[in-house]
């Protein structure tokens, strides 16, 4: 890369909430390595990697987001792209997963899904870091400030 700092070889990823479901989205559809982006490590910091359709108000969002009446949604999921996908092409070595204590069950749930396929077809788990006393945003927002804990598990992670 002209102009920037940095190790090209070297990319570790962070998506936070919704951009968490998209880049795992982006990752597991393999749209990344189709861009010849490799990356060394992936964060996902509280991301709602499947959704819970029993709830009618998110039903009806996910249908109006998706474009479809059809609960084939799920199929457009964070979490069926990676049960879907070709993991031999993603190299989940480094692979992190960061929830709040206090995120919403649904976050919750859909990340506890998320780490039972992981399980499933890697026969390992991936890192996984509860965040105690935080919600949602709490600590996100707070990288950098006083009482951060996740920047500094960040520079640990992206240093090894």
């Amino acid at each position: 890369m002209k102009g920037y700092a940095g190790d090209s070889e070297r990319i570790t990823v962070i998506g936070q909430s919704a951009g968490a479901a998209h880049l795992a989205s982006a990752i597991f559809l393999g749209l990344l390595k189709k861009s010849n982006v490799f990356l060394e490590g992936v964060i996902l910091l509280g991301g709602p990697l499947r959704y819970d359709l029993r709830q009618e108000r998110r039903k009806k969002n996910m249908f109006l987001y998706r474009n479809t009446n059809s609960e084939e949604v799920l199929k457009k999921m964070a979490v069926a792209f990676f049960c879907n996908g070709n993991l031999e092409d993603i190299d989940l070595d480094k692979f992190v997963i960061v929830l709040g204590e206090y995120d919403s069950e649904e976050i919750a749930r859909s990340n506890i899904i998320f780490v039972e396929e992981y399980l499933k077809k890697l026969k390992r788990l991936p890192v996984l870091e509860v965040l105690e006393g935080e919600n949602h945003i709490s600590y996100f927002l707070r990288i950098g400030l006083e009482g951060d804990r996740l920047g500094k598990s960040i520079l640990e992670f992206v240093g090894n």
